[in-house]
């Protein structure tokens, strides 16, 4: 006979140690590798889910932290998949990364702002550094990325330089008549 469940409305997570309500893990799902495929790792709360055995929090700061670590292959998986769906070439490595990180130092070079990397949550993207295709169309390949700051990169999108001086004329010229 099988062992009754406990479901679970308060729990202990496991790296910051806070009582917390269930609400505030993650449901997870089946683990798709290993000797336990198909199994569920974790405990069950009060509707019969199970979750994860950290708090959303603990699972979002240790993400942050490691990001900020090395930010490498977290840029390699996004650059990869924004390719894939864009249907541009790919191929920089992590050299070619590391390389654009060192040689960009941290001032914008379009608006020559300091870049920072922004605090987790904070919402201010503004002056962190961000991955600019220079031909959008060519991809995420060698000699086509420069690392500006995101409103730089923003304020860019797909216009071409011929556009955005365009822009900056129309408003140059309607300040100049106000």
């Amino acid at each position: 006979m099988a062992r009754p469940t406990k479901y679970i409305e308060v729990k202990l997570c496991n790296s910051c140690r806070l009582n917390v309500n269930y609400k505030k893990f993650r449901l997870i799902k089946p683990l798709t590798k290993g000797p336990n495929k198909g199994k569920l790792v974790g405990w069950t709360d009060i509707n019969g889910g199970t979750r994860c055995s950290r708090c959303k929090n603990c699972e979002k700061n240790k993400a942050n932290n490691k990001y900020r670590l090395n930010p490498i292959p977290q840029l390699i998986f996004a650059f990869k998949k924004r390719a894939k769906t864009q249907k541009v070439p790919f191929d920089l490595t992590v050299e070619d990364i590391r390389d654009l990180l060192k040689n960009a130092g941290n001032i914008c070079p379009v608006l020559g702002v300091k870049m920072t990397i922004s605090e987790l949550g904070s919402g201010d993207t503004n002056y962190s550094p961000s991955f600019d295709r220079i031909y959008p169309k060519k991809g995420y390949v060698k000699g086509n990325i420069v690392i500006v700051s995101n409103k730089a990169n923003r304020i860019k999108t797909d216009a071409t330089v011929d556009e955005i001086r365009k822009v900056a004329d129309f408003y140059e010229k309607l300040l100049k008549n106000k």
